[in-house]
C-alpha cells in the first residue's frame, strides 16, 4: 500500500543500487522473538533479574506497531521498579489481540484498546487494571503498576523516554567508524 501511494514499485525493481551490490545477496531475515524464561512466563532478560510474582507473555503476529512500542515500556518498568527482591504479587500483563487471561492470577493488566476491548469484563480476571487506547496511554502506566502493586520510580516516564540515549547510543560515542551524518538527512 505504502509503495502504491507513492506510485513505486513494492518489489524495489524501480531502486538502483549503486557500487555492485547484490542485495539479494547481502540480506537475511531479522528476527524478532525474544527469548523466553525457561517456563516460558516472561522475557529471560526479566528472568534473570530475580522478578518473580509476574507473567509477560511472549508478542505474537497480532501486536500491532503502537502496541508493540507501548508495551516495551511495561518489563523496562518493572525492572526498574523499587519492590523489595522484585518480588510481585501475582501480576499478568496481557498485549496484542489473541492473549487470553490465565485463570488464577491476582490481577491482570491489559495494555492497549484491542486487549481492553477483548478481556475487560472476562470473569477468569480477579483484578483488572487497564492501560486503554490506541496507542496505549502510557502516561497511565505509574498508576495502573501501583494499582497491581509495582512500584515505579517517579521519572520511570521521562527515563523510558531518554531510553534510546541511554542504552543504545552511547555504544557508538567516541568510534571512529561511527558519522552521525549518516543519520540525517541532506
Amino acid at each position: 500500500m505504502a509503495a502504491t501511494a507513492e506510485a513505486r514499485q513494492a518489489d524495489l525493481s524501480d531502486v538502483t543500487v549503486k557500487g555492485g551490490v547484490d542485495l539479494q545477496a547481502i540480506s537475511k531475515e531479522h528476527g524478532w522473538a525474544q527469548q523466553m524464561s525457561e517456563s516460558g512466563d516472561m522475557p529471560l532478560a526479566l528472568a534473570m533479574t530475580g522478578i518473580t510474582g509476574f507473567r509477560f507473555p511472549e508478542a505474537d503476529s497480532s501486536l500491532c506497531t503502537y502496541c508493540a512500542d507501548a508495551i516495551v515500556c511495561v518489563p523496562m518498568a518493572t525492572m526498574m521498579a523499587t519492590n523489595p527482591d522484585k518480588r510481585f504479587d501475582d501480576v499478568e500483563v496481557l498485549h496484542g489481540k489473541r492473549l487470553e487471561p490465565t485463570p488464577g492470577y491476582k490481577h491482570t493488566l491489559l495494555v492497549g484498546a484491542c486487549q481492553v476491548k477483548k478481556n475487560r469484563n472476562n470473569p477468569l480476571i480477579n483484578h483488572c487494571v487497564m492501560i486503554d487506547g490506541c496507542p496505549p496511554e502510557m502516561e497511565r502506566l505509574p498508576a495502573a503498576c501501583k494499582e497491581v502493586g509495582i512500584d515505579l520510580p517517579e521519572d520511570i516516564l521521562e527515563t523510558y523516554a531518554r531510553s534510546p540515549e541511554i542504552f543504545h547510543m552511547s555504544r557508538y560515542v567516541g568510534r571512529p567508524e561511527f558519522d552521525d551524518g549518516f543519520f540525517n538527512i541532506q
